[in-house]
């Protein structure tokens, strides 16, 4: 049976943390005989994916360089960026059609080492109260402590959100900031070794990460399919309602607990980010 958990990781604390400083929690392991020890219930030892923070920073940097319509804002990108990676390693940021050579309005973030552009309709546009010629910064988030392996062992493609109920529906956007999240997810190649692993959500609310799990006794073969249900965005007693056009990250994982009640995920597969209308989709507050 799936089991479903989800909890809140709240929004970094005041101070600055230097870039170099930001690393994984702990570091690839050298190959020796031990890693090629594969015994009943017993993971090989797979080495992690370094940190690319630098990476991301450069290639978002460059992109606004080739295609922004003024010629300050890749420097205001770049301090935006460099501010955000001094305190944690994520960002998100709005910026309107005018100022990029597409035509297009984009939230841009930074979710997990993975960097994100999510072209904006009008109806988002204007829920996210985003001007033609303006730039939205959003406030920093925690640092994101997954590990990833260095080569992923699973390509998850083709995800679709719905309300929990409705999961014969074969589109997205009907998705409510109070009922279940259902839908499904094609896994396109999988090279994992057998085992349980956690299906994972994740997503912004204001300015805490949210993360729901969906248990697997097992993954299906290449080109089959996942169905899920995931725990609202907001219970009924919650204060404040989250909506809007709201990123989705979904990823497959191994989460360990370790000593004193912590837990430790490591991202076996790809992490699909997804643009998702949370109805009612009404203006939200920008930069939240």
């Amino acid at each position: 049976m799936a089991v479903k958990r989800a909890f809140w990781l709240t929004a970094a604390a005041a101070g600055v943390l230097a870039l170099a400083a930001i690393s994984p929690g702990f570091q690839t392991a050298s190959a020796g005989p031990d890693d090629e020890d594969v015994l009943p219930g017993k993971d090989p030892k797979l080495p992690l994916e370094e940190p690319r923070l630098q990476t991301i920073r450069d290639k978002v940097v460059q992109w606004f360089k080739e295609h922004a319509t003024r010629d300050a804002l890749p420097d205001d990108i770049a301090k935006s960026v460099d501010e955000a990676f001094g305190k944690t390693n994520n960002f998100r940021f709005a910026v309107g059609g005018e100022l990029n050579d597409t035509g297009k309005p984009y939230m841009v973030e930074c979710w997990d080492s993975r960097l994100y552009f999510f072209p904006l309709s009008d109806e988002q546009t204007s829920a996210i109260e985003l001007k033609p010629l303006s730039l939205i910064s959003y406030s920093n988030l925690t640092s994101q402590d997954a590990h990833r392996l260095a080569t992923p062992l699973v390509r998850l493609e083709d995800v679709h959100y719905v309300r929990a109920g409705n999961e014969g529906i074969a589109a997205d956007n009907d998705v409510t900031n109070e009922d279940k999240i259902g839908g499904q997810v094609t896994v396109k190649s999988n090279q994992a070794p057998a085992g349980k692993y956690t299906l994972r959500l994740s997503y912004r609310r204001g300015t805490a990460i949210c993360q729901a799990y969906y248990n697997l006794d097992a993954l299906p073969k290449d080109g089959g399919k996942i169905a899920f249900s995931f725990s609202p965005i907001n219970e009924a007693d919650d204060k404040d309602k989250f909506t809007g056009p709201m990123p989705f990250y979904l990823d497959l994982c191994k989460i360990v607990k370790g000593k004193d009640d912590t837990y430790e995920t490591t991202i076996y597969s790809n992490t699909v980010g997804k643009l998702v209308d949370v109805e009612p989709l009404r203006k939200v507050a920008p930069g939240k």
